[in-house]
């Protein structure tokens, strides 16, 4: 018997973006929504992943997503306290500065390098080292852990950075450090060359997923498929067999996927939904539609799926056999449907 959990970060922005008339096309999501059992939460993203791998926050820290992807990029045990300090665009418009987009898969690893030299020294006269495993993903490796919380640039995406810095007792020695690595990145040459080629420059990085790597988690799961390094990290900790995610549901059950609790991990829906770009969303709830919800329901109904289970911020939603006998529940109305924020 196979249980699957579909986790969908950026589900609630992207519906709360997207034009009546695409919604309406999508008729499986919207039957999911409705007929499932549906249970309100308040964790954000990274708090309901680790919490499905048993790991939760402590108040007042950061989850040690740092430490976690970096388990998975750097492939050995990370030792001591680690920080995702990733490069970012930021964008300086009429209500401030506003987080744009994050460093594209196009950014290579010798342009990575290059990039980060001068912030190297920085972080260097801190007593820090700064490790470039993979381009898009920068980590300092610290002497002890910051008084800071921090929020996940998948949470600030496409919003005004001002009240979404680190806060805490440190917030002014990280607001110092970010600043003088902004214009340590204005001077790039590299960035100079990406504005002229038409390409955003990166021009700021974003400190986010304080710690130290966790201990053995206790193991949940028969299989996760998933392209995060956070889940892959999770994965290892917990001695979970891990796979790539696949290009779709159908492709997923044509696999030799095991019996028992299966957990499938999207990439953070596109940066479309917090640019309000129709188009764009459009294009991201039909390829959720066609290639996951509606053979996920399909599979549901043929018995492949005992269970499916949708997890995105804000609310979860199960989904059986004999959710579809539960006439009083009427498939949802995605223009209407409150969203996480409302939470």
């Amino acid at each position: 018997m196979k249980e699957l959990t579909l986790i969908v970060p950026g589900l609630a922005e992207a519906i709360a973006g997207a034009a009546t008339e695409v919604l309406t096309e999508c008729i499986a999501l919207a039957y999911l929504l409705g007929k499932g059992r549906r249970v309100d939460t308040t964790a954000v993203f990274h708090e309901l992943l680790c919490a499905e791998f048993g790991l939760l926050r402590t108040e007042g820290q950061d989850l040690p997503i740092a430490a976690l992807s970096a388990l998975a990029d750097d492939n050995h045990l990370p030792e001591g306290v680690w920080m995702r300090i990733d490069p970012i665009h930021l964008h300086a418009g009429m209500d401030g500065l506003v987080l744009q987009s994050f460093a594209e898969d196009n950014l290579s690893q010798h342009d990575a390098i290059l990039l980060a030299a001068p912030l190297k020294e920085l972080f260097n006269t801190h007593g820090w080292d700064l490790k470039i495993p993979v381009p898009t993903r920068w980590y300092l490796q610290l002497d002890r852990a910051p008084a800071i919380v921090t929020q996940a640039p998948c949470a600030v995406l496409g919003k005004n950075i001002r009240n979404l810095m680190p806060a805490g007792p440190g917030r002014g020695t990280w607001d110092r450090i970010v600043n003088e690595a902004q214009m340590l990145l204005h001077a790039s040459e590299l960035n100079h060359r990406r504005e002229a080629q038409g390409q955003p420059a990166l021009n700021s990085v974003w400190p986010w997923g304080c710690g130290t790597l966790p201990e053995i988690l206790p193991r949940f799961w028969s299989r996760v498929y998933s392209d995060l390094p956070e889940v892959a990290g999770l994965a290892m900790l917990s001695a979970t067999a891990r796979g790539p995610l696949p290009q779709s549901a159908l492709d997923l059950l044509a696999s030799d996927v095991p019996d028992g609790k299966i957990m499938v991990a999207l990439e953070h829906l596109p940066t479309a939904a917090m640019r309000r770009d129709n188009a764009g969303i459009e294009a991201v709830l039909q390829r959720l539609e066609n290639d996951w919800i509606a053979p996920l329901l399909a599979a549901v109904e043929t018995g492949d799926i005992a269970r499916l289970r949708l997890l995105s911020e804000g609310r979860s939603f199960t989904y059986d056999y004999w959710s579809r006998l539960c006439f009083w529940r009427r498939p949802a109305d995605l223009a209407r449907l409150p969203h996480a924020k409302d939470h």
